[in-house]
């Protein structure tokens, strides 16, 4: 029994009975002292050892499989309770280890584990939808969004064929866009100005957050049954790209186009007539988030688009020449040399191939956009498939982005370096004489690191 008992000597009662002073109720000062406060909280150790243990359990199921499938039912059952915990981190801690517990369960390939999943997933995303749009706290409403992209990304097929789980996950993402959240009520006029960086910067997150969503959604559907999803959003996307819609919503909604495109392949006829004028007229912009972004979306169009985008290349070359002349944005010239790399890869006849593996090769390695090295190596390994006879005297320029990859913070190396690591052992076979004499001519540190690729 935690409650102390009623005589206890440690309360300071005998000093109030002494305290004669009378205290004035309605002391203006005392009320101006508070007038400013919205909240009172108490927090203690424990309130912070509840999110460190969630966040914990979360990472123990995510690395350690197997070994933690006897913990998922009390670790999920002890979460669940405290996603409507008092304190907003503990709540957001105990969103993420939710999700994760249910793709543990999911992973786990026992019987009784999917059935568990299956039971928790129903549950779930509508809880977190639901969140999304009454819960107050900007950063709990993140964690919301990080969670549904999260089981998107993992469950796929298994999250979307749920009844009724697209198109609340498409509402709450609508509802963002439209700022109807309860997180995005700004209140009263009073005060806003003093607010304005902190909402601004609580905007960005909502967007960035949200923007993943859609695209996730869209890797965990077949095109066929996202494309109608993502029609119904276009109108409000394309609205978001106008100039008089802030920096953080333009970007978002160009974003989060471009990343759809790769999830439409084979449906993107009666997108690409709206999407092109979209991402062209973006990659003139001012700001460099929005060219970086439209880039991007011209790019995904042309890996993604088919035959159907080939009238277009013209267009799309000319202007992303243009833009190369201009620009000093380190990770807009990245994008342009990637959009470069995916016409590459494409093969198109109607793609000017000596004309641009010049454009790419001068820019290269890459700046700013490290994850771009993926489609860099995949137009690469086209190039070396298919006998061109611009590899030989490139040798060098590869293996200098083969050392820029293997030691890019950005990169993914579970995608990007087996390419890596084929494309040089390639060189090593085919051009072994040019191989030693580059390698031999490195500082030490590049010449360790590209040996180790091939180790």
């Amino acid at each position: 029994n935690l409650m102390p008992e009623e005589n206890d000597s440690n309360l300071p009662l005998e000093s109030l009975e002494d305290d004669n002073e009378e205290i004035d109720l309605e002391d203006s000062a005392q009320e101006d002292d508070l007038e400013d406060v919205k909240g009172i909280a108490v927090e203690n150790a424990y309130v912070s050892e509840k999110e460190q243990a969630l966040l914990a359990l979360k990472d123990l199921s995510e690395h350690c499989g197997p070994a933690f499938y006897p913990f998922i039912y009390q670790s999920l059952e002890e979460a669940w309770t405290m996603m409507d915990f008092p304190d907003d981190d503990v709540r957001s801690a105990a969103i993420l280890a939710c999700a994760q517990f249910l793709v543990a369960y999911l992973k786990s390939g026992q019987p009784d584990g999917l059935e568990a999943y299956k039971k928790g997933a129903k549950e779930l995303i509508p809880k977190l939808c639901g969140m999304v749009e009454s819960e107050e706290e900007n950063t709990v409403v993140v964690s919301c969004l990080e969670a549904i992209s999260d089981m998107l990304k993992e469950c796929k097929l298994e999250l979307t064929t749920m009844p009724g789980h697209p198109e609340a996950i498409v509402k709450c993402v609508t509802m963002i866009m439209k700022g109807e959240c309860t997180c995005q009520d700004q209140g009263d006029e009073e005060g806003l100005e003093m607010e304005e960086m902190e909402t601004s910067e609580q905007d960005e997150a909502l967007f960035e957050y949200a923007g993943d969503v859609l695209p996730s959604l869209g890797q965990a559907m077949t095109p066929p049954t996202f494309a109608p999803y993502l029609m119904g959003c276009m109108q409000m996307l394309l609205k978001k790209t106008r100039k008089h819609c802030s920096i953080a919503e333009r970007s978002f909604a160009v974003g989060t186009l471009a990343d759809c495109v790769k999830s439409l392949q084979g449906q993107l006829d009666p997108f690409a007539k709206h999407l092109l004028p979209i991402f062209l007229e973006g990659a003139k912009d001012t700001e460099a988030d929005m060219r970086q972004n439209s880039v991007y979306g011209l790019g995904e169009l042309v890996l993604w688009g088919g035959p159907g985008l080939e009238p277009k290349y013209n267009q799309i070359l000319s202007d992303l020449s243009m833009i190369l002349t201009a620009e000093t944005a380190p990770q807009v010239i990245d994008q342009v040399v990637a959009g470069v790399a995916r016409f590459l890869v494409v093969d198109s006849g109607c793609v000017p191939v000596q004309e641009l593996l010049p454009v790419l090769l001068t820019n290269l390695p890459l700046k700013a956009d490290e994850s771009e090295y993926e489609i860099v190596f995949k137009a690469f390994g086209k190039l070396y498939a298919a006998g061109h006879e611009s590899i030989k005297s490139n040798i060098s320029k590869i293996l200098e982005c083969a050392v820029a990859a293997k030691k890019g913070k950005e990169v993914d190396a579970d995608k990007v370096m087996p390419m890596v690591s084929e494309l040089v052992k390639l060189i090593q076979r085919d051009f072994t004489a040019e191989y030693q004499t580059i390698l031999s001519g490195l500082p030490p540190e590049a010449a360790s690191t590209l040996t180790s690729i091939t180790a």
